[in-house]
């Protein structure tokens, strides 16, 4: 039968003194590079989003914003996005934004290419077409934010579908009832690493 040591406080030998209160780890400090929690939101319900002009006119992706509160400071917040999709017509493209506390959603600097000219500034892209309407594709990428903050901080991502048509998260843009017409989901893991 295995041992079990049970204590409520550790001492260092600088005599530094560390309480464990219900589970919770106190006055340590983790190595750089070391997961300090992770959270995850996950989207399972279908969206459309229809553009009836050539402009590109952003959508927030609803059910998909997870929020985490960084423990230091000086941790980085590793956001790993995947999104399933289909398109009527043109391609698909998503950007990335954050906000810290009662804030706004904001681009996130740096998880979006950089201005030139009349091009959308993007975090990733999915191609689309007419011959592609019965299948439905997953894009991902992570990122490495440094938000300097203890608040909480929350992602969200935005989505357009370029000219006219519609473009669909979580299913194909045809659905026929056939195995090849998928159905999928799409997430936002975020995992706080130590500074």
């Amino acid at each position: 039968m295995p041992s079990i040591i049970q204590t409520d406080q550790l001492k260092s030998a600088d005599g530094v003194t560390t309480y464990l209160n219900s589970g919770t780890l106190s006055n340590l400090t983790f190595p750089a590079g070391h997961v300090l929690q992770v959270v995850q939101a996950v989207k399972t319900d279908v969206q459309n989003v229809t553009s009836s002009s050539s402009a590109v006119n952003w959508t927030t992706v609803t059910n998909l914003e997870p929020s985490i509160t960084p423990s230091a400071t000086s941790s980085k917040i590793l956001v790993n996005i995947s999104i399933s999709h289909s398109s009527e017509t043109y391609s698909n493209l998503v950007k990335l934004q954050a906000k810290t506390g009662s804030g706004s959603f904001a681009d996130l600097t740096g998880a979006i290419g950089p201005a030139s000219g009349s091009k959308s500034r993007i975090t990733l892209s999915g191609v689309g077409g007419s011959l592609d309407q019965g299948e439905i594709s997953t894009n991902s990428m992570m990122y490495l934010d440094s938000p300097s903050t203890t608040s909480a901080r929350s992602y969200q991502i935005q989505f357009t579908h370029r000219h006219l048509g519609t473009g669909v998260i979580n299913k194909s843009y045809e659905d026929a009832d056939a195995d090849y017409a998928g159905r999928g989901i799409s997430t936002i893991t975020l995992m706080e690493i130590a500074g």
